[in-house]
Protein backbone atom coordinates (compact mmCIF):
# COMPACT_ATOMS: atom_id res chain seq x y z
CA UNK A 1 0.00 0.00 0.00
CA UNK A 2 3.08 2.36 -0.06
CA UNK A 3 4.81 3.55 -3.27
CA UNK A 4 8.82 3.97 -3.14
CA UNK A 5 9.96 6.20 -5.55
CA UNK A 6 13.44 5.48 -6.29
CA UNK A 7 16.25 7.24 -8.33
CA UNK A 8 16.71 6.18 -12.38
CA UNK A 9 13.16 6.67 -12.89
CA UNK A 10 12.07 3.41 -11.13
CA UNK A 11 9.91 2.95 -8.19
CA UNK A 12 8.19 -0.38 -5.87
CA UNK A 13 5.68 -1.26 -3.40
CA UNK A 14 5.82 -1.81 0.20
CA UNK A 15 3.70 -2.67 3.37
CA UNK A 16 3.37 0.22 5.51
CA UNK A 17 3.15 -2.34 8.42
CA UNK A 18 6.34 -3.98 7.72
CA UNK A 19 8.90 -0.83 7.50
CA UNK A 20 7.05 0.52 10.02
CA UNK A 21 7.89 -2.59 12.10
CA UNK A 22 11.73 -1.58 11.70
CA UNK A 23 11.46 1.91 11.78
CA UNK A 24 9.89 4.71 14.06
CA UNK A 25 10.24 7.03 11.23
CA UNK A 26 8.28 5.18 9.06
CA UNK A 27 5.72 4.40 11.74
CA UNK A 28 5.22 8.47 11.85
CA UNK A 29 5.45 9.06 8.12
CA UNK A 30 2.60 6.54 6.99
CA UNK A 31 0.49 6.13 10.17
CA UNK A 32 0.57 9.33 11.61
CA UNK A 33 1.06 11.60 8.41
CA UNK A 34 -0.69 8.51 6.34
CA UNK A 35 1.57 9.12 3.52
CA UNK A 36 1.35 6.73 0.84
CA UNK A 37 4.16 7.97 -1.23
CA UNK A 38 7.76 8.44 -0.03
CA UNK A 39 10.96 9.96 -2.16
CA UNK A 40 13.82 8.04 -2.09
CA UNK A 41 15.81 9.34 -4.94
CA UNK A 42 18.85 10.41 -2.95
CA UNK A 43 19.73 7.14 -2.42
CA UNK A 44 21.03 4.54 -5.07
CA UNK A 45 18.24 2.70 -6.43
CA UNK A 46 19.86 -0.81 -5.71
CA UNK A 47 20.60 0.13 -2.62
CA UNK A 48 17.12 1.21 -1.35
CA UNK A 49 15.65 -1.61 -3.16
CA UNK A 50 18.34 -3.74 -0.85
CA UNK A 51 17.27 -2.07 1.83
CA UNK A 52 13.94 -2.13 1.65
CA UNK A 53 14.27 -6.19 1.22
CA UNK A 54 16.25 -6.35 4.22
CA UNK A 55 13.22 -4.80 6.61
CA UNK A 56 11.40 -8.04 5.33
CA UNK A 57 13.47 -10.83 5.99
CA UNK A 58 15.73 -9.30 8.81
CA UNK A 59 19.32 -9.99 6.85
CA UNK A 60 20.98 -8.37 4.62
CA UNK A 61 24.40 -8.91 2.67
CA UNK A 62 26.23 -5.60 2.15
CA UNK A 63 28.22 -4.67 -0.22
CA UNK A 64 31.03 -2.12 -0.54
CA UNK A 65 29.59 -0.23 -3.24
CA UNK A 66 25.97 0.05 -1.69
CA UNK A 67 27.49 0.57 1.89
CA UNK A 68 27.38 4.37 2.25
CA UNK A 69 23.76 4.45 1.32
CA UNK A 70 22.53 1.37 3.56
CA UNK A 71 24.53 2.87 6.17
CA UNK A 72 22.76 6.60 5.74
CA UNK A 73 19.15 4.96 5.30
CA UNK A 74 19.68 3.00 8.23
CA UNK A 75 20.67 5.68 10.37
CA UNK A 76 17.60 8.43 8.49
CA UNK A 77 15.23 5.96 9.05
CA UNK A 78 16.43 4.58 12.53
CA UNK A 79 16.61 1.06 11.94
CA UNK A 80 18.83 0.56 14.46
CA UNK A 81 19.34 -3.21 14.02
CA UNK A 82 20.62 -2.52 10.62
CA UNK A 83 22.63 0.16 11.91
CA UNK A 84 24.32 -1.77 14.13
CA UNK A 85 25.15 -4.54 11.09
CA UNK A 86 26.71 -1.39 9.21
CA UNK A 87 29.35 -0.57 12.14
CA UNK A 88 29.95 -4.48 12.47
CA UNK A 89 30.87 -4.52 8.40
CA UNK A 90 32.68 -1.42 8.50
CA UNK A 91 34.85 -2.58 11.33
CA UNK A 92 35.12 -5.77 9.84
CA UNK A 93 36.71 -4.33 6.49
CA UNK A 94 39.20 -2.12 8.85
CA UNK A 95 39.97 -4.60 11.19
CA UNK A 96 41.06 -6.70 7.87
CA UNK A 97 43.84 -4.15 7.18
CA UNK A 98 47.44 -5.08 7.17
CA UNK A 99 50.83 -3.03 6.66
CA UNK A 100 50.71 -4.98 2.75
CA UNK A 101 47.11 -3.42 2.37
CA UNK A 102 46.66 -1.47 -1.21
CA UNK A 103 46.08 2.12 -1.23
CA UNK A 104 42.55 1.82 -2.39
CA UNK A 105 41.20 -0.17 0.06
CA UNK A 106 42.66 2.35 3.06
CA UNK A 107 41.17 4.85 1.50
CA UNK A 108 37.77 3.64 1.32
CA UNK A 109 38.19 2.82 5.02
CA UNK A 110 39.05 6.50 5.33
CA UNK A 111 36.65 8.05 2.83
CA UNK A 112 34.08 6.25 4.58
CA UNK A 113 34.22 7.37 8.08
CA UNK A 114 34.90 10.64 6.73
CA UNK A 115 31.56 11.07 5.65
CA UNK A 116 29.79 9.61 8.19
CA UNK A 117 31.75 12.44 10.53
CA UNK A 118 30.92 15.08 8.02
CA UNK A 119 27.43 14.64 7.18
CA UNK A 120 26.08 11.94 9.84
CA UNK A 121 28.15 13.38 12.93
CA UNK A 122 28.64 9.71 13.53
CA UNK A 123 32.72 9.17 15.03
CA UNK A 124 31.94 5.73 16.04
CA UNK A 125 33.45 4.99 12.30
CA UNK A 126 36.36 7.38 12.36
CA UNK A 127 37.70 6.33 15.51
CA UNK A 128 39.27 2.89 14.90
CA UNK A 129 40.09 3.87 11.42
CA UNK A 130 42.03 6.58 12.77
CA UNK A 131 43.53 3.66 15.48
CA UNK A 132 44.71 1.35 12.62
CA UNK A 133 46.28 3.87 10.39
CA UNK A 134 47.89 4.84 13.12
CA UNK A 135 49.41 1.41 13.75
CA UNK A 136 50.83 0.78 10.59
CA UNK A 137 54.28 1.79 10.55
CA UNK A 138 54.24 2.63 7.12
CA UNK A 139 51.34 4.40 6.54
CA UNK A 140 53.24 7.31 5.79
CA UNK A 141 54.53 5.66 2.56
CA UNK A 142 51.46 3.38 1.75
CA UNK A 143 48.42 6.35 2.78
CA UNK A 144 49.38 9.54 3.61
CA UNK A 145 51.78 10.83 1.12
CA UNK A 146 49.52 9.43 -1.79
CA UNK A 147 46.99 10.57 -0.57
CA UNK A 148 47.73 14.69 0.51
CA UNK A 149 49.43 14.20 -3.65
CA UNK A 150 46.28 13.51 -5.21
CA UNK A 151 43.75 15.23 -3.01
CA UNK A 152 45.77 18.00 -1.69
CA UNK A 153 43.59 20.73 -3.11
CA UNK A 154 40.14 19.29 -1.82
CA UNK A 155 41.91 18.49 1.87
CA UNK A 156 40.01 20.71 4.48
CA UNK A 157 41.59 21.81 7.85
CA UNK A 158 40.34 18.36 9.75
CA UNK A 159 41.56 16.44 7.61
CA UNK A 160 44.90 17.99 7.19
CA UNK A 161 45.18 17.37 11.03
CA UNK A 162 44.54 14.23 10.63
CA UNK A 163 47.28 13.75 7.59
CA UNK A 164 49.63 15.50 10.35
CA UNK A 165 48.62 13.22 13.20
CA UNK A 166 48.99 10.19 10.98
CA UNK A 167 52.62 11.16 10.28
CA UNK A 168 53.40 12.23 13.45
CA UNK A 169 57.50 12.99 13.37
CA UNK A 170 57.89 11.61 9.95
CA UNK A 171 57.44 15.46 8.72
CA UNK A 172 59.44 14.88 5.62
CA UNK A 173 56.90 12.78 4.33
CA UNK A 174 54.02 15.55 4.47
CA UNK A 175 56.90 18.24 2.85
CA UNK A 176 57.02 15.76 0.08
CA UNK A 177 53.17 15.62 -0.71
CA UNK A 178 52.88 19.11 -0.60
CA UNK A 179 56.10 20.23 -2.75
CA UNK A 180 54.76 17.23 -4.85
CA UNK A 181 50.94 18.37 -5.62
CA UNK A 182 52.06 21.89 -6.06
CA UNK A 183 54.24 20.70 -8.77
CA UNK A 184 51.97 18.65 -10.14
CA UNK A 185 49.23 20.53 -9.86
CA UNK A 186 51.17 24.65 -10.73
CA UNK A 187 49.68 25.44 -7.51
CA UNK A 188 50.67 28.71 -6.10
CA UNK A 189 50.95 29.16 -2.36
CA UNK A 190 47.80 28.53 -0.41
CA UNK A 191 45.99 28.33 2.40
CA UNK A 192 46.95 24.61 3.31
CA UNK A 193 50.35 25.27 2.48
CA UNK A 194 50.07 27.73 5.13
CA UNK A 195 48.42 25.45 7.70
CA UNK A 196 50.81 22.83 7.26
CA UNK A 197 53.84 25.04 7.70
CA UNK A 198 52.61 26.73 10.94
CA UNK A 199 51.31 23.05 12.36
CA UNK A 200 54.26 20.79 11.73
CA UNK A 201 57.82 20.73 13.34
CA UNK A 202 60.32 21.52 10.28
CA UNK A 203 63.51 21.07 12.57
CA UNK A 204 61.70 17.02 12.33
CA UNK A 205 62.26 17.51 8.78
CA UNK A 206 65.80 19.77 8.57
CA UNK A 207 67.23 16.77 10.74
CA UNK A 208 65.90 13.71 9.12
CA UNK A 209 66.68 15.20 5.37
CA UNK A 210 68.64 17.92 5.55
CA UNK A 211 68.78 17.78 1.79
CA UNK A 212 64.65 17.62 0.99
CA UNK A 213 64.24 20.56 3.57
CA UNK A 214 66.58 22.72 1.35
CA UNK A 215 65.43 21.68 -1.48
CA UNK A 216 61.62 22.47 -0.14
CA UNK A 217 62.30 25.81 1.06
CA UNK A 218 63.87 27.36 -2.01
CA UNK A 219 60.90 25.55 -3.61
CA UNK A 220 58.56 27.41 -1.43
CA UNK A 221 60.21 30.82 -1.81
CA UNK A 222 60.21 30.49 -5.50
CA UNK A 223 56.34 30.01 -5.02
CA UNK A 224 55.65 32.86 -3.20
CA UNK A 225 57.42 35.61 -4.72
CA UNK A 226 53.90 35.02 -6.88
CA UNK A 227 51.53 35.62 -3.87
CA UNK A 228 51.04 37.77 -1.08
CA UNK A 229 54.11 39.61 0.57
CA UNK A 230 53.13 38.65 3.81
CA UNK A 231 54.07 34.83 2.78
CA UNK A 232 56.89 35.14 1.78
CA UNK A 233 57.81 36.98 5.36
CA UNK A 234 56.11 33.76 7.22
CA UNK A 235 57.96 31.06 4.82
CA UNK A 236 61.27 33.15 5.32
CA UNK A 237 60.39 33.43 9.34
CA UNK A 238 59.73 29.44 9.41
CA UNK A 239 62.86 29.03 7.54
CA UNK A 240 65.00 31.29 9.58
CA UNK A 241 63.33 29.87 12.76
CA UNK A 242 63.71 25.94 11.91
CA UNK A 243 67.63 26.76 11.23
CA UNK A 244 68.10 28.47 14.38
CA UNK A 245 66.53 26.06 16.51
CA UNK A 246 68.16 23.04 14.65
CA UNK A 247 71.29 24.64 15.78
CA UNK A 248 70.63 25.40 19.28
CA UNK A 249 69.25 21.61 19.43
CA UNK A 250 72.74 20.64 18.38
CA UNK A 251 74.60 23.12 20.69
CA UNK A 252 72.10 21.36 24.00
CA UNK A 253 73.15 17.62 23.17
CA UNK A 254 76.84 19.17 22.85
CA UNK A 255 76.23 20.74 26.57
CA UNK A 256 73.92 18.38 28.12
CA UNK A 257 74.92 15.54 30.03
CA UNK A 258 73.78 13.47 32.71
CA UNK A 259 76.56 12.86 36.03
CA UNK A 260 77.25 9.09 36.17
CA UNK A 261 75.80 7.56 39.01
CA UNK A 262 78.83 5.47 41.42
CA UNK A 263 79.15 4.24 44.59
CA UNK A 264 80.96 6.30 47.24
CA UNK A 265 84.11 5.60 47.65
CA UNK A 266 85.36 3.07 50.15
CA UNK A 267 87.54 5.26 52.71
CA UNK A 268 89.60 2.19 53.97
CA UNK A 269 92.94 1.89 53.15
CA UNK A 270 91.73 -1.73 51.64
CA UNK A 271 89.06 -0.70 49.17
CA UNK A 272 88.73 -4.26 48.06
CA UNK A 273 87.28 -5.24 44.95
CA UNK A 274 85.46 -2.09 42.41
CA UNK A 275 81.42 -2.44 42.65
CA UNK A 276 79.86 -1.72 39.49
CA UNK A 277 76.72 -0.08 39.64
CA UNK A 278 74.08 -2.02 37.30
CA UNK A 279 71.91 -0.24 34.67
CA UNK A 280 68.75 -0.91 37.20
CA UNK A 281 70.25 0.87 39.71
CA UNK A 282 70.22 4.11 38.20
CA UNK A 283 67.06 6.15 38.94
CA UNK A 284 66.46 8.13 35.81
CA UNK A 285 65.61 11.37 36.90
CA UNK A 286 68.44 12.26 39.00
CA UNK A 287 71.37 14.92 38.05
CA UNK A 288 70.59 15.81 34.95
CA UNK A 289 72.52 19.45 34.07
CA UNK A 290 70.41 21.25 31.46
CA UNK A 291 71.13 25.01 30.71
CA UNK A 292 67.74 26.25 30.13
CA UNK A 293 69.73 29.64 28.43
CA UNK A 294 69.23 27.28 25.57
CA UNK A 295 66.29 27.39 25.01
CA UNK A 296 66.12 31.20 25.03
CA UNK A 297 63.45 32.50 22.10
CA UNK A 298 62.26 29.68 21.78
CA UNK A 299 57.98 28.97 22.09
CA UNK A 300 56.50 26.68 24.67
CA UNK A 301 55.46 24.15 22.25
CA UNK A 302 58.83 24.48 20.53
CA UNK A 303 60.13 23.04 23.74
CA UNK A 304 57.67 20.75 23.82
CA UNK A 305 58.31 19.13 20.84
CA UNK A 306 62.01 19.06 21.75
CA UNK A 307 61.54 17.24 25.09
CA UNK A 308 59.14 14.29 23.72
CA UNK A 309 59.83 14.17 20.38
CA UNK A 310 63.81 14.54 20.25
CA UNK A 311 65.59 14.61 23.75
CA UNK A 312 67.17 11.18 25.22
CA UNK A 313 67.85 13.07 28.57
CA UNK A 314 64.02 13.20 29.16
CA UNK A 315 62.54 10.01 29.77
CA UNK A 316 59.65 10.39 31.49
CA UNK A 317 56.30 12.08 32.27
CA UNK A 318 57.82 13.23 35.70
CA UNK A 319 61.25 14.89 34.07
CA UNK A 320 58.93 16.77 31.19
CA UNK A 321 56.54 18.17 32.99
CA UNK A 322 59.37 19.68 35.62
CA UNK A 323 60.64 20.89 33.12
CA UNK A 324 57.91 22.46 31.26
CA UNK A 325 57.23 24.13 34.42
CA UNK A 326 60.78 25.49 34.73
CA UNK A 327 60.55 27.01 31.17
CA UNK A 328 57.48 28.57 31.38
CA UNK A 329 58.32 30.25 34.89
CA UNK A 330 61.92 31.51 33.19
CA UNK A 331 60.74 32.35 29.80
CA UNK A 332 57.61 33.93 31.49
CA UNK A 333 55.19 31.52 29.20
CA UNK A 334 52.21 29.95 30.34
CA UNK A 335 50.87 26.58 30.39
CA UNK A 336 47.77 27.56 28.34
CA UNK A 337 49.71 27.62 25.54
CA UNK A 338 50.91 23.89 25.31
CA UNK A 339 49.08 21.08 23.15
CA UNK A 340 48.21 18.80 25.80
CA UNK A 341 46.52 16.82 23.07
CA UNK A 342 50.08 16.33 21.66
CA UNK A 343 51.77 15.71 25.41
CA UNK A 344 49.32 12.47 25.17
CA UNK A 345 49.61 11.37 21.93
CA UNK A 346 53.47 11.57 22.21
CA UNK A 347 53.85 10.01 26.00
CA UNK A 348 52.09 6.66 24.28
CA UNK A 349 54.21 7.43 21.32
CA UNK A 350 57.15 6.72 23.81
CA UNK A 351 55.99 4.24 25.89
CA UNK A 352 56.15 6.75 28.63
CA UNK A 353 54.49 5.05 31.94
CA UNK A 354 51.25 7.36 33.48
CA UNK A 355 52.19 9.53 36.38
CA UNK A 356 50.71 9.50 39.87
CA UNK A 357 47.43 11.73 40.36
CA UNK A 358 49.47 12.85 44.25
CA UNK A 359 52.37 14.47 41.98
CA UNK A 360 49.52 16.56 40.56
CA UNK A 361 47.57 17.49 43.45
CA UNK A 362 50.87 17.79 45.76
CA UNK A 363 52.97 20.11 43.25
CA UNK A 364 52.52 23.45 43.78
CA UNK A 365 52.83 24.67 39.96
CA UNK A 366 49.46 22.64 39.13
CA UNK A 367 47.50 24.59 41.28
CA UNK A 368 45.72 26.33 38.98
CA UNK A 369 46.33 24.20 35.71
CA UNK A 370 42.84 22.35 35.11
CA UNK A 371 43.84 21.71 31.56
CA UNK A 372 46.29 18.71 33.05
CA UNK A 373 43.26 17.21 34.69
CA UNK A 374 41.47 16.75 31.05
CA UNK A 375 43.78 14.46 29.14
CA UNK A 376 45.27 10.45 29.65
CA UNK A 377 48.24 10.62 31.74
CA UNK A 378 47.41 9.73 35.19
CA UNK A 379 47.33 5.92 36.70
CA UNK A 380 45.54 4.77 39.35
CA UNK A 381 46.02 1.78 41.66
CA UNK A 382 45.09 -0.78 38.67
CA UNK A 383 48.23 0.73 36.35
CA UNK A 384 50.85 0.00 39.61
CA UNK A 385 51.19 3.80 39.84
CA UNK A 386 51.17 5.15 43.42
CA UNK A 387 53.03 7.15 45.75
CA UNK A 388 55.62 5.26 48.34
CA UNK A 389 56.46 8.06 50.70
CA UNK A 390 58.75 7.99 53.87
CA UNK A 391 57.09 8.40 56.82
CA UNK A 392 59.49 9.92 59.05
CA UNK A 393 61.10 13.36 58.65
CA UNK A 394 64.61 12.83 57.96
CA UNK A 395 66.75 16.52 58.58
CA UNK A 396 68.17 17.94 55.88
CA UNK A 397 71.80 17.92 57.25
CA UNK A 398 71.25 14.44 57.87
CA UNK A 399 69.83 13.40 54.34
CA UNK A 400 73.03 15.36 52.63
CA UNK A 401 76.00 15.05 54.60
CA UNK A 402 75.33 11.65 56.66
CA UNK A 403 73.63 9.68 54.66
CA UNK A 404 72.12 5.85 54.73
CA UNK A 405 70.08 3.89 53.69
CA UNK A 406 65.93 4.24 54.14
CA UNK A 407 63.06 1.29 53.90
CA UNK A 408 60.33 2.37 51.71
CA UNK A 409 57.68 -0.37 52.37
CA UNK A 410 55.69 -1.06 49.04
CA UNK A 411 52.08 -3.49 48.28
CA UNK A 412 52.23 -3.98 45.02
CA UNK A 413 49.44 -5.91 43.39
CA UNK A 414 51.67 -8.81 41.88
CA UNK A 415 53.22 -9.57 45.31
CA UNK A 416 49.92 -10.27 46.81
CA UNK A 417 50.62 -14.03 47.02
CA UNK A 418 54.23 -13.40 48.39
CA UNK A 419 54.77 -16.07 51.49
CA UNK A 420 56.59 -12.25 53.38
CA UNK A 421 53.02 -10.55 52.38
CA UNK A 422 53.38 -6.84 54.30
CA UNK A 423 57.73 -7.27 54.32
CA UNK A 424 57.72 -6.04 50.24
CA UNK A 425 59.50 -3.20 49.64
CA UNK A 426 62.76 -1.54 48.46
CA UNK A 427 65.89 0.28 50.34
CA UNK A 428 67.28 3.78 48.75
CA UNK A 429 71.01 4.15 49.61
CA UNK A 430 72.15 7.69 49.71
CA UNK A 431 75.86 8.31 49.61
CA UNK A 432 76.65 11.89 51.11
CA UNK A 433 78.32 14.67 49.82
CA UNK A 434 81.08 16.92 51.43
CA UNK A 435 81.98 20.93 51.08
CA UNK A 436 84.69 19.77 49.23
CA UNK A 437 83.15 17.53 47.03
CA UNK A 438 79.84 17.50 46.85
CA UNK A 439 79.71 15.67 43.45
CA UNK A 440 79.92 12.03 45.97
CA UNK A 441 76.35 12.61 46.50
CA UNK A 442 74.31 9.74 45.27
CA UNK A 443 70.88 8.28 45.63
CA UNK A 444 70.16 4.59 44.57
CA UNK A 445 68.30 1.93 44.49
CA UNK A 446 69.14 -1.11 46.52
CA UNK A 447 69.05 -4.23 44.55
CA UNK A 448 71.24 -7.06 46.26
CA UNK A 449 69.36 -9.44 48.92
CA UNK A 450 72.17 -9.45 50.95
CA UNK A 451 71.76 -5.50 51.87
CA UNK A 452 67.97 -6.69 53.12
CA UNK A 453 66.93 -7.50 56.83
CA UNK A 454 64.51 -9.58 57.81
CA UNK A 455 62.16 -7.30 57.55
CA UNK A 456 62.39 -6.24 54.50
CA UNK A 457 62.90 -7.89 50.93
CA UNK A 458 62.84 -6.35 46.99
CA UNK A 459 60.88 -7.98 44.32
CA UNK A 460 64.02 -6.96 41.62
CA UNK A 461 61.46 -8.60 38.78
CA UNK A 462 58.60 -5.51 39.75
CA UNK A 463 60.87 -2.99 41.55
CA UNK A 464 63.38 -1.23 39.41
CA UNK A 465 64.92 1.78 39.53
CA UNK A 466 63.54 3.31 35.91
CA UNK A 467 60.59 3.26 36.67
CA UNK A 468 60.85 5.44 39.55
CA UNK A 469 61.05 9.23 40.36
CA UNK A 470 62.51 11.08 43.39
CA UNK A 471 60.84 13.86 44.90
CA UNK A 472 61.33 15.83 47.99
CA UNK A 473 58.57 17.16 50.34
CA UNK A 474 58.48 19.89 52.22
CA UNK A 475 56.83 18.96 55.81
CA UNK A 476 56.09 22.90 56.57
CA UNK A 477 52.97 22.85 53.62
CA UNK A 478 53.33 18.95 52.49
CA UNK A 479 53.91 20.13 49.30
CA UNK A 480 56.57 18.57 46.90
CA UNK A 481 59.59 21.33 46.02
CA UNK A 482 59.06 21.29 42.62
CA UNK A 483 62.17 21.50 39.61
CA UNK A 484 64.69 20.83 42.20
CA UNK A 485 65.77 17.50 41.34
CA UNK A 486 65.43 16.57 37.78
CA UNK A 487 66.79 19.56 35.86
CA UNK A 488 69.54 21.45 38.60
CA UNK A 489 72.01 18.39 38.39
CA UNK A 490 73.99 17.58 41.93
CA UNK A 491 73.43 19.78 44.99
CA UNK A 492 76.16 21.91 46.54
CA UNK A 493 76.55 24.04 48.60
CA UNK A 494 76.45 27.84 48.94
CA UNK A 495 77.48 30.11 51.55
CA UNK A 496 75.92 33.70 52.27
CA UNK A 497 78.39 35.92 51.49
CA UNK A 498 77.42 38.53 54.44
CA UNK A 499 77.57 35.62 56.97
CA UNK A 500 80.43 33.42 56.14
CA UNK A 501 79.11 31.00 59.03
CA UNK A 502 75.90 30.77 57.46
CA UNK A 503 75.67 28.23 54.43
CA UNK A 504 72.63 26.56 52.90
CA UNK A 505 72.11 23.40 50.25
CA UNK A 506 71.19 24.48 46.70
CA UNK A 507 69.60 21.98 44.44
CA UNK A 508 68.86 23.18 41.19
CA UNK A 509 65.83 25.85 42.42
CA UNK A 510 65.44 24.87 45.57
Amino acid sequence: NIVLKLGEDRQMTANSMILSYNSPVFVHLFLVLEQSVLEMDDFQADAANCFIESLYCGEIEIQKSQFRDINKMALVFKVDWLAARCLAYFKCLVDAVKPDTDYNSLVYIFEEARFMMKKMKKDSFLKPVIEKISSLENRAQIFVEPYMTKNYRSLDISCLDLMIGFARDNVPCLIRAMKNAIEKEGLVFDENSRYILQNINLVNCLEEDEALYESFFDFMLEKVEYTQNDDTKMVAKLNRESTKQHFANYKLKQSSSVADISPQPCSSSNPGPTTTVVEKEKISNLFTKTNMDNFEGWTVNQFIDYCLAQSSVVRSMYMFIEGLDKFCDENYETFHKVDFGRVERVMADRGWSRICLDFVENADFFSSLDELKNIDIYGDSTTSVKRVGKPSKVDVKTFFFTGGTFKFHLRHPSTQSCSLNGKCGFMLRVTPMTEANPDLFNIELCTEPGEYTDDLHIHTDLVCASKMHVMLLNPADNMYWTGCITWGGKPHVVTDPYDMDFAHIRWGDV
